[in-house]
C-alpha cells in the first residue's frame, strides 16, 4: 500500500483546506490532509505551494537566523517580497528593511537562512538605483517611525509561539525614472491562547505613490484585515476586512512625511479596531457566548482558592457560575442536591467543579450525576421549575420515557442503560432521595450510571478522601445514618467505579493551612479506610492487589499522624490513596462491609455537627479492638489477617491480636497528642436532646440505628457487627459510655 497513487482530483480541495487553515493551525490541517489521502502521500509541490500561499496571505512572522541578522526586527513574509517560485521547499524573500534575502521553509514556518544579494551593474539596475536613492531618505524615516509605532501599540508577550508583531516596507520605481516613487508598508501581528482555544492575526498594508516635493497632498490607500479562530466544541472563523483611503500633505521633509504617514495608519487602525470590537460585542452577547463552556463551581472555603480557580477557568475561555452551598452540617442533604441540580439544569452548565472539604466534594459529585437526568426530564415537562414551587404541572414519568425509548442526547443517561428502576414525576418531586441506597425500605434504590455524569473537577482544600472516592454520602431528613447514592456496578453496594472525578487538583500548599487537629482527624479517617478495605477484601481474589496498592498510602498516613503539624504532602497523598482504596474495595463484588465507614455514617447521622473524619477517629480504635477479639475466638480469619498485614507495614511485625491492638493504641496516642480526645463526650443538653439517658442510652440508640441502616444490609457484615452487645460496646467507647 506504500506505493498507492495520489488521486489528483483531490488536489484543488486539499489546496483549499491548507490555504484556509486557521491562524496557528497549519500543522494540524496538514496532518489531517495526510490522513485523508493515506496510504498515498501528499505531493510535495502541492504542499509547498499551498503552505506558501497560506503564509503569504496571513503575513507569517518569522525570526531571522542568528547568522546574517543585523537587527532584532522580525521578518514579515509577503507576496510583495517574494524573489522566487513557490514550488520549492525553501522560498526566497527580500527583506525590505535590510535589502537582504531570506529563505522560508513554509511547511515548518521557519526562516532557514539569510544572506546579502549581489548587486548588478547593468543599465536597468542603474536606473533602479536612481529611484532607490530618491526613496532612501523617506524609507529610513518611515523605518524609525514604524518601529516606534509597532513597539508601542503591539504587545510582545508569550514569545514567537503565542504572540509576535513586526513591520516591513518596500520601495519601487514609479512611472518615471527619477520622478515619482512608490512605497509599500506592512504591519502584521499574531496572537494565540492555546488554553483558551483561540488564535488570530491582524494586518494592515499601505501603498502610496508620490513625487517628492509635490504641492498636492499624497493619496495613501490601505487594506486592514482581522482574522480569528475559536475552536472549543466547534470551528468558528471570524474575518473582517476593510479598505481605507487617507492623504498626507507633507512630501518634502522625509521626517515629517513619516510622522504624518504613521499618524494616518494609527488613525485608520484605531477606527478599524473600534468598529471590529462593536461587531465582536454583538457576537459575544449572542452567538459566541452560546458556544462557550459553562462551569458550575460549588465552593465552601475561607481563603481565595475559589477566586483562583475562577480566574484560571475564565482565562481558559470558560464561563463560570459560582454557588456557595449553605451546608447546615458538613454533609449535603437530598434537598440541597435537588436545589443545586434544578438551578444548574435550567442553564447551559457543561461541567461541575467542587472546591472545599469532603461534603462540598460530595455535593459536586451528586450534582454532576443528576443534572443530566433532570435536564432530560425537563425536555418533556410543560413547565420546568424547581421542586416545591407549586407552579409546574407534573411532567411525564421518566419510566415511560425510558420504556418508549424517547430519551436521547449527549450527556444524558440515554435509554434504559442509564437508570435501573423508576424515577418520580418531576419537577415537583425530590430527585436525589430516589437514588439513596436502600431508600423507601427497598433493597436497592434507582441507580445512577457513573458514565452519564457531567465532567467533574474536584479541588480539595483539606486532606479529603472524597476527592478520589467513588462514594457520595448524603444526609436524609431525620436522625438516620448518612446514605450513599447508589451507582450501577458489580458490587453489592452497586458502586463500581463510582462517582469519581474526571480530574482532581490537589495542592499541598493549600492543605498546609489545615490545623494539626484537622490533619490528625483526616489521617485517622484515611487509616480507617485502609483497615475497612483490607478487612472487606480479605480472602477474595483482589486482596493482594488491593494490599499492594494501599501500602504507600498507609505509610504516608502513618508518617502524617506521627507529625501532623508538618505533614501537608503526606496527608494529601494518604487521603487521595485512601479514596482510591475505598473505590477499589467497593468495586469488589465479593467484598464485605466497610465497618468503620458504616458506623461513622450512623454516628454522624445522629450528631450532624460531628465532622466525618472525627467520627472515624473515635470509632477506629474500638473497631480495631473488636477485630482483635476475633483472633481469640478464631473467627473472621481472612479479615483479621489482612488488617494485621496493614498494621505490620506501619508498626512492624507482631502476632495478629497484638498487631491490631498496637494499631489501635497508636491511633489513640497520636490523635491525643494532636488534641483529639478518644471519645465524643456528650454535654447534658445533648444527652437530654437524644433521650436523656446519658452516653449509655446514646450508645444503645446508635446501635439500634446501625441495625436498621440500609447500608448494613448491602454488604456481608462480620458476625460480631450483628451482635447488639458488641456493637453497643464499640459505640460506648466512642461516645463516652
Amino acid at each position: 500500500m506504500a506505493g498507492s497513487a495520489f488521486d489528483e482530483a483531490l488536489s484543488g480541495t486539499l489546496q483549499n483546506f491548507i490555504q484556509r487553515s486557521p491562524p496557528g493551525h497549519l500543522p494540524d490541517v496538514l496532518a489531517r490532509c495526510r490522513q485523508l489521502v493515506a496510504p498515498a502521500n501528499l505531493p510535495k509541490d502541492l504542499v509547498w505551494r499551498a503552505c506558501a500561499a497560506h503564509n503569504e496571505r496571513n503575513f507569517l512572522i518569522v525570526r531571522p537566523p542568528t547568522e546574517g541578522a543585523e537587527s532584532g526586527d522580525l521578518l514579515v513574509v509577503h507576496e510583495s517580497g517574494r524573489a522566487g517560485s513557490r514550488a520549492q521547499q525553501q522560498v526566497p524573500y527580500k527583506d525590505g528593511l535590510t535589502d537582504k534575502l531570506f529563505a522560508v521553509d513554509h511547511e515548518r514556518q521557519e526562516c532557514t537562512r539569510m544572506w546579502s544579494q549581489q548587486k548588478s551593474d547593468d543599465l536597468m539596475a542603474q536606473m533602479d538605483n536612481i529611484d532607490e536613492e530618491i526613496a532612501e531618505p523617506f524609507k529610513e524615516a518611515l523605518k524609525s517611525e514604524l518601529r516606534k509605532y509597532v513597539d508601542s501599540r503591539y504587545a510582545d508577550q508569550g514569545g514567537m509561539s503565542t504572540g509576535a508583531a513586526s513591520y516591513t516596507l518596500y520601495s519601487s520605481k514609479g512611472q518615471e525614472v527619477g520622478g515619482d516613487i512608490e512605497l509599500t508598508m506592512i504591519v502584521a501581528a499574531r496572537r494565540a491562547r492555546p488554553r483558551g482555544l483561540w488564535s488570530g492575526t491582524w494586518s494592515s498594508q499601505w501603498r502610496t505613490l508620490f513625487e517628492p516635493g509635490q504641492a498636492e497632498p499624497v493619496k495613501m490607500v490601505g487594506i486592514l484585515e482581522f482574522i480569528s479562530h475559536y475552536a472549543e466544541d466547534g470551528n468558528v472563523h471570524f474575518r473582517r476586512r476593510a479598505e481605507s483611503r487617507s492623504s498626507v500633505s507633507e512630501t518634502s521633509d522625509p521626517a515629517k512625511f513619516a510622522v504624518e504617514v504613521v499618524k494616518a495608519i494609527r488613525r485608520e487602525e484605531d477606527s478599524f479596531q473600534a468598529s471590529t470590537e462593536d461587531q465582536c460585542d454583538s457576537l459575544c452577547d449572542g452567538t459566541l457566548r452560546a458556544l462557550r463552556r459553562h462551569c458550575l463551581i460549588l465552593a465552601k472555603t475561607e481563603g481565595n482558592e475559589a477566586a483562583s480557580v475562577i480566574d484560571s477557568l475564565q482565562k481558559a475561555g470558560i464561563q463560570t457560575n459560582l454557588w456557595e452551598p449553605s451546608l447546615s452540617s458538613r454533609c449535603p442533604t437530598p434537598s440541597l442536591v435537588d436545589s443545586v441540580t434544578y438551578d444548574a439544569a435550567s442553564t447551559d452548565i457543561d461541567a461541575v467543579v467542587g472546591l472545599g472539604h469532603g461534603g462540598v466534594l460530595d455535593l459536586a459529585k451528586a450534582a454532576a450525576a443528576i443534572i443530566p437526568l433532570v435536564r432530560a426530564s425537563a425536555q418533556y415537562s410543560p413547565i420546568f421549575t424547581r421542586p416545591g414551587s407549586g407552579s409546574a404541572k407534573p411532567g411525564r414519568e421518566l419510566t415511560e420515557l425510558l420504556v418508549n425509548g424517547n430519551m436521547r442526547g449527549k450527556g444524558n443517561a440515554a435509554g434504559t442503560n442509564g437508570i435501573n428502576g423508576a424515577l418520580p414525576k418531576w419537577p415537583n418531586a425530590p430527585v436525589a432521595e430516589s437514588f439513596l441506597l436502600g431508600s423507601d425500605a427497598k433493597p436497592r434504590a434507582s441507580t445512577l450510571l457513573a458514565g452519564s455524569s457531567l465532567p467533574l473537577l474536584l479541588v480539595p482544600t483539606t486532606a479529603a478522601i472524597a476527592a478520589t472516592s467513588g462514594r457520595c454520602l448524603l444526609r436524609p431528613e431525620g436522625p438516620e445514618a448518612l446514605v450513599p447514592l447508589a451507582i450501577a456496578g458489580p458490587g453489592p453496594y452497586g458502586v463500581g467505579v463510582g462517582l469519581q472525578a474526571t480530574e482532581v487538583v490537589a495542592d499541598a500548599t493549600v492543605t498546609q493551612c489545615q490545623s494539626a487537629r484537622g490533619t490528625a482527624a483526616a489521617m485517622a479517617h484515611a487509616i480507617s479506610v485502609f483497615v475497612d478495605s483490607a478487612a472487606a477484601s480479605g480472602g477474595t481474589v483482589k486482596q493482594q492487589q488491593l494490599m499492594d496498592d494501599m501500602m504507600t498510602g498507609a505509610g504516608s498516613s502513618f508518617s502524617a499522624l506521627r507529625h501532623p503539624e508538618h505533614a501537608a504532602v503526606d496527608s494529601m497523598e494518604a487521603a487521595l490513596a485512601a479514596g482510591v482504596a475505598a473505590s477499589d474495595a467497593d468495586a469488589n463484588a465479593r467484598g464485605g462491609l466497610s465497618v468503620v465507614h458504616t458506623l461513622a455514617s450512623v454516628l454522624v447521622g445522629l450528631r450532624p455537627e460531628v465532622p466525618f473524619p472525627l467520627a472515624c477517629r473515635v470509632l477506629l480504635p474500638p473497631v480495631l479492638r473488636a477485630w482483635a477479639e476475633e483472633v481469640v475466638e478464631g473467627s473472621e480469619v481472612a479479615a483479621v489477617s489482612a488488617i494485621a498485614l496493614l498494621s505490620e507495614a506501619m508498626l512492624g511485625a507482631a502476632p495478629a491480636e497484638q498487631s491490631l491492638q498496637r494499631l489501635a493504641d497508636f491511633v489513640d496516642d497520636a490523635c491525643g497528642k494532636a488534641g483529639l480526645p478518644p471519645q465524643l463526650v456528650l454535654d447534658p443538653a445533648e444527652s437530654l436532646e437524644l433521650g436523656g439517658g446519658g452516653p449509655e442510652s446514646v450508645a444503645v440508640l446508635l446501635a439500634a440505628n446501625a441495625a436498621k441502616a440500609p447500608v448494613m444490609s448491602q454488604r456481608p457484615a462480620p458476625a460480631w457487627v450483628n451482635e447488639p452487645q458488641r456493637l453497643e460496646a464499640v459505640f460506648r467507647a466512642a461516645v463516652g459510655g
